[in-house]
């Protein structure tokens, strides 16, 4: 039970926001990231009136128990619970998953064989892969990307996520907390202005 509440507080605070409909920012999220690191994949899919983001989502709101058999779940767990605070990991991992499953997934000519094959535990996901292709997208992935979750790692670079005024400084940019739902709202302009004067004025010097 204290492992579940861990994984909702930490990771999943806005996963509620537009409940009973799947969080819109992730959906958003995984749906760039997966068109920004194989986008031939992702056309494929499209094609088949599927949508990367909602297939990424089942893949999270299940904690990748319906896709993972029990060695390779337990496997990734671990690597999750040693990177817990690197918030990059709750998109980029469905992405790494899907991209491991390309072969399979690209031989697909229907939704329903697509939906098949990303909920089946006899896909054997090779967890070293989906690690390697993890990191190397965290390296390469702009860190505009990861706004849909307020991560404290950006650009490879920590940065300090703490409250200011109703929301959140994530990078330089406050982005607003909507006070109903808990929704990501967007840039705050006034605090990005503030951010690109301070910068201004400390190269000034």
């Amino acid at each position: 039970l204290e492992t579940v509440l861990t994984i909702l507080m930490y990771w999943g605070y806005s996963w509620h926001a537009t409940h009973p409909h799947p969080p819109v920012h992730l959906v958003d999220s995984i749906n760039k990231l997966m068109k920004l690191h194989d986008v031939k994949l992702y056309q494929h899919i499209t094609r088949l009136n599927g949508n990367v983001g909602l297939i990424g989502w089942t893949l999270l709101s299940t904690l990748f128990s319906e896709i993972c058999g029990r060695r390779a779940w337990l496997q990734l767990m671990d690597y999750l619970f040693t990177f817990f605070e690197d918030m990059r990991n709750v998109v980029l991992l469905p992405v790494a998953i899907l991209r491991d499953l390309r072969v399979v997934l690209l031989q697909c000519d229907t939704l329903d064989a697509v939906t098949h094959a990303t909920r089946n535990q006899q896909q054997n996901l090779r967890i070293d892969v989906v690690v390697k292709a993890l990191d190397a997208m965290k390296r390469e992935t702009p860190a505009k990307y990861f706004t849909g979750v307020a991560t404290k790692f950006l650009d490879n670079t920590r940065f300090e996520v703490g409250k200011r005024g109703g929301g959140y400084a994530v990078g330089g940019v406050r982005r607003r907390i909507d006070s109903n739902n808990g929704a990501l709202g967007g840039a705050d302009d006034a605090v990005a202005e503030e951010a690109a004067a301070s910068g201004a004025s400390g190269s000034g010097g």
